[in-house]
């Protein structure tokens, strides 16, 4: 089985796809996990590509960082909590 970053650094080779850092890979991961176990299975990939069209060209940092709140968003669908709202310790975070 290839590491992660071999198979994504073939990918930009083969497909012509956007450089990926490893911190991304691990938040991307992370980010379809979430969407798989706590909304639709189906729903990862396509959530995936969504957030990927809505991070674009920021630089990593800031995709790492969009992709913990879409996270956190996903996380907050599940619990039920409309966007805005405070959570149960009082605060928005």
């Amino acid at each position: 089985m290839v590491d992660d970053e071999v198979f994504f650094a073939r990918l930009v080779d083969r497909a012509g796809t956007a450089a990926i850092s490893a911190p991304e890979i691990k938040a991307v991961l992370d980010f379809a996990r979430v969407v798989a176990h706590t909304q639709e299975r189906r729903y990862a990939p396509v959530a995936s590509y969504a957030l990927g069209l809505s991070v674009g060209t920021a630089d990593p940092v800031a995709r790492v960082e969009a992709i913990r709140r879409a996270i956190a968003a996903v996380q907050a669908m599940d619990a039920g909590i409309e966007p805005g709202a405070s959570d149960a310790r009082g605060d928005d975070g």
